[in-house]
């Protein structure tokens, strides 16, 4: 294993665990898991909502991809993919622009 696929995996890691906790908390706060409806509601709180689904994306997707692979294991792969892909991004960003590692 390569110096660059255990950073990569501890981007991702770090991606998926910031994004579930987004999630956690809002789901905590509202009884109920982040959705794309919370857009629908508008309000004085909407980009606040929006912010929320944008960090809390990962987490759904990859949720959603583990439970669409039974039905079809394609849209199933894609969700996952997308999921990783945002965690990676994600977590890249935390780890350099917040804790400085680079």
């Amino acid at each position: 294993m390569s110096v660059q696929f255990i950073a990569c995996f501890f981007a991702i890691a770090t991606g998926i665990l910031f994004s579930a906790s987004i999630a956690s908390l809002w789901a905590a706060y509202n009884d109920e898991p982040p959705h794309l409806g919370l857009l629908q509601e508008g309000g004085p709180y909407a980009p606040f909502k929006g912010l929320i689904l944008a960090f809390s994306a990962p987490t759904t997707l990859l949720w959603n991809g583990a439970n669409a692979m039974a039905e079809g294991p394609v849209a199933g792969t894609v969700f996952l993919l997308t999921g990783l892909t945002l965690s990676l991004l994600q977590g890249v960003f935390i780890i350099t622009a917040i804790f400085g590692i680079s």
